[in-house]
């Protein structure tokens, strides 16, 4: 077995990365589930950590609905007004339908 195939196996189907319609929802995968999936990767990228982790992953929408605990790290006090909207206004957004579409200000 190849390395690479290794590191998909282990990483690419953690339940953090996948939307939550993945599992909920006649749905299933489709290019907003990617946008879910960015946004976790952001989210990482900008705080140093994860919004839920597997344990807490059946509250994910829960989670991700609370805006005022999911930013409420002092590290998200560096991080732009901007990055925080497209995060919490397009990225990480429960209702599928509204996930990548502008807001409007």
């Amino acid at each position: 077995m190849k390395k690479n195939s290794v590191f998909i196996s282990i990483f690419f189907f953690q339940k953090v990365y996948n939307a939550p319609e993945i599992y909920n929802s006649k749905m299933g995968y489709n290019r907003l589930a990617d946008m879910w999936s960015a946004g976790i990767v952001l989210f990482a990228a900008l705080s140093g950590s994860l919004p839920y982790d597997e344990k807490s992953y059946s509250r994910a929408r829960e989670i991700v609905r609370d805006k005022n605990t999911l930013f409420a790290n002092p590290r998200w006090t560096r991080v732009s007004k901007e990055a925080i909207d497209l995060l919490s206004k397009q990225l990480l957004v429960i209702q599928v339908d509204a996930r990548g579409k502008p807001s409007v200000s």
